[in-house]
């Protein structure tokens, strides 16, 4: 009886192989690390030509030439509203300037910290009364084209749209 014991206990598992659950297990997990390093290289290929070109992206995106005018897109800009009572309110706004033909885009991007800063100083002032109905989106878009006009005094501006306008 001693002898059975002692044999089952010298005998030893044979190790088992790469074979059906464990095989794909680390298929999977050599599929995984592949497309991480491929999203992760797209990531760094947009983040080191931004950082040469000294740009953000989407600041100024696009210009489309429609008739005689370019349009010049702009990153869109949250900021709070002037609220002295009440819940607080923010305004979401995206512009688009139409400039004349030829384009400007050196002192566009020389000037789009400025023009983002003064836009959200304007912005800030602003209670949801001035900024809400047809008559407070005129005045909201004169204003701005004001301030644009006055930072860019090489632009020509022809209009001023806002691709996204929103209060909460």
């Amino acid at each position: 009886m001693e002898e059975e014991i002692e044999e089952s206990i010298v005998r030893k598992k044979k190790p088992t192989k790469l074979v059906g659950r464990n095989l794909f297990l680390y298929l999977l997990l050599i599929f995984n690390t592949l497309m991480g390093l491929l999203v992760l290289g797209g990531q760094l290929r947009i983040k080191s030509t931004t950082a040469l070109t000294g740009e953000q992206p989407f600041l100024v995106k696009s210009a489309k030439k429609v008739g005689q005018g370019e349009f010049v897109s702009f990153a869109l800009i949250i900021t709070n509203l002037a609220e002295y009572d009440g819940p607080r309110r923010y305004i979401r706004i995206k512009p688009i300037i139409e400039v004349t033909k030829g384009l400007q885009y050196k002192e566009i991007s020389l000037k789009k910290k400025v023009i983002r800063n003064q836009l959200i100083s304007y912005l800030n002032t602003l209670t949801p009364e001035n900024v809400l109905g047809e008559t407070g989106l005129n005045n909201l878009k004169a204003d701005v084209k004001k301030i644009f006009k006055k930072i860019l005094t090489h632009t020509q501006i022809k209009m001023l749209y806002f691709s996204e306008f929103r209060v909460n």
